[in-house]
This record gives structure tokens, sequence and C-alpha cells, in this order.
């Protein structure tokens, strides 16, 4: 088990701080970061043509850079001091 516990101010509180009434002390569970919920296996089975089909109908996402963006970038060093 994690522990998480809450500051106030600078000073962190510890178990006998649960005496004044603007203090409180919380402990959570946190979720195991080194087990993720990913199929990694199914990731890595997807073709480039699954991924960009994903991609396109995923309205949050930006657009993909294609060959037309890339034919029409310009690079820009930035000038040295």
């Amino acid at each position: 088990m994690h522990t998480v516990v809450v500051t106030v101010g600078e000073r962190e509180l510890k178990e006998g701080d649960m005496d004044h009434e603007d203090t409180m002390l919380v402990k959570r569970r946190l979720p195991d970061r080194r087990r993720g919920e990913t199929n990694w296996a199914r990731v890595d089975a997807l073709t480039d043509q699954e991924i960009e089909a994903a991609v396109a109908d995923d309205p949050d996402a930006p657009p993909l850079l294609d060959e037309e963006f890339w034919a029409s970038a310009e690079l820009v060093v930035p000038a040295g001091r």
C-alpha cells in the first residue's frame, strides 16, 4: 500500500497533528503503476493502415502529417546569440 500525505503550506502532517482542527491526514491506495491495463500484444499487431483509420475517426486527434504537409514545410533555424 502506498500512502499519500497531505501537506499544509511547508509542513508535512504527522499522526500527532490530528489534534488541530485545520489539519487532516489522508491515506489512500494508489494504483499499481507497474501493471497497466494496456493490451500491448494487440497494439503491436495493429497495421499502419489500422492506426491511420483510427486516427482519422478520432475527432480529438490532430491531423496526420502527410507528404503534402512535408512538401510545403520550411526549415527555420533560430539565429545564434
